[in-house]
């Protein structure tokens, strides 16, 4: 099972337009369908730097994909850890799997979570949006984030078909 909704949507989509068609061309009935749903909108960034930043519709609401935010932090972690800054203690971190799982530690005891918040204080987590795309930004959230029905789904107070 896919953990991208779009994919979920466009399954009950599909499945309902094959159910419920009445066309004889399944495909373009399918195809149709899955327009309708707004699950074929070409995919743009309203963010095109430094970082794109990618608006998607969840049926709650919105998803932001900073998919290139988070390679730029990953590759500076990657660097951080092989450096002489932290190498010793992400190194150290082999020797954690040997200790005894039943002990308490304290917070400041946990090498793995105190290395995972050094890291985080160290690179950084915000990621700039400049004027013009902050109202790119904000528009194709309000589009994405507009209630789409489903087709086949019934509707609120409605009686199950």
């Amino acid at each position: 099972m896919s953990e991208n909704p779009a994919v979920e949507t466009a399954a009950r989509v599909i499945a309902a337009a094959i159910v419920h068609g009445t066309s004889t061309d399944v495909a373009r009935e399918v195809a149709q369908c899955l327009d309708d749903a707004r699950l074929l909108v070409q995919r743009t960034a309203p963010v095109d730097g430094p970082f794109r930043v990618y608006v998607e519709p969840i049926p709650t609401g919105v998803t932001l994909d900073v998919e290139a935010f988070v390679q730029h932090v990953v590759y500076d972690i990657v660097e951080l850890l092989l450096g002489d800054k932290y190498g010793d203690r992400f190194d150290g971190l082999v020797d954690v799997r040997s200790r005894d799982p039943h002990l308490i530690e304290r917070p400041g005891d946990l090498p793995f979570e105190c290395l995972v918040a050094d890291l985080v204080a160290d690179v950084g987590t915000k990621m700039p949006v400049y004027r013009p795309q902050v109202l790119r930004l904000a528009e194709q959230m309000l589009v994405r984030a507009a209630p789409q029905a489903i087709p086949g789904q019934r509707a609120e107070g409605g009686a199950a078909a």
